[in-house]
């Protein structure tokens, strides 16, 4: 089984995509992913539509709505 060709299958978000769409830094994306709360991401390079990285971390887009989720609890528990 190829990990890649099934990664693509589904919709998939950028690192760089999901910190702008989210607005946490990327520090707090490495945090989450060291913590558990996402997976690693699959990372490629991206040719020549990357932009100049070498390299790009690509998530499943229900990626937006997990971080969405983590930021929503951890504003709850400071309201506590």
């Amino acid at each position: 089984m190829n990990f890649g060709q099934n990664y693509f299958n589904q919709n998939v978000i950028t690192s760089k995509q999901l910190i702008d769409i989210t607005g946490i830094s990327r520090a707090t994306l490495n945090n989450y992913i060291n913590l558990g709360l996402l997976s690693k991401p699959l990372v490629m390079n991206p040719g020549k539509d990357g932009g100049g990285a070498r390299q790009l971390g690509y998530f499943p887009d229900g990626t937006v709505e997990r971080i969405n989720t983590i930021l929503r609890l951890k504003r709850e528990r400071s309201e506590e």
